[in-house]
């Protein structure tokens, strides 16, 4: 299993930290924009890192599904994730409720995210090989 993730300094290939969680099976990682904010996925839930430190920031609840791609807003205040349950959940990390902001439903199992710089277009991978490009219409930042 993926238990360790590991960040590295770019400019000297030295090891920076490192987050080691037994039976974590980490599935994915996403930085934000300006490299200070992280977003970890796997069997032991969503952490928004420190991307600096490694430490913690806070921990999205977890679900009955298994998180297996995730992203972040330029700015690191939106997460998004994606899970087995053909579900993408749209997080607002200023906010200190529990809930997802949205919740987008897609064709099968969501493997990949990304998205646009200005955060008004979404594209979802899923396992079938499709792709979902949504309009966000609404104001995320």
């Amino acid at each position: 299993t993926y238990d360790t993730v590991f960040a590295w300094r770019t400019d000297t290939g030295d090891l920076q930290w490192q987050l080691h969680e037994p039976g974590a099976d980490w599935s994915a990682l996403a930085l934000d924009a300006t490299g200070t904010r992280a977003l970890t996925a796997g069997a032991n839930g969503t952490h928004l890192l420190n991307a600096t430190t490694g430490s913690t920031l806070r921990t999205l609840p977890t679900t009955d599904r298994r998180v297996l791609a995730a992203a972040l807003s330029p700015d690191g205040r939106i997460a998004l994730t994606g899970d087995t349950h053909e579900q993408v959940r749209i997080w607002d990390l200023r906010n200190p409720a529990a809930e997802p902001i949205r919740r987008l439903r897609g064709l099968s199992m969501v493997d990949a995210l990304a998205l646009s710089d200005d955060c008004q277009t979404l594209v979802v991978g899923h396992s079938d090989g499709s792709l979902q490009l949504w309009g966000l219409d609404w104001d995320l930042v």
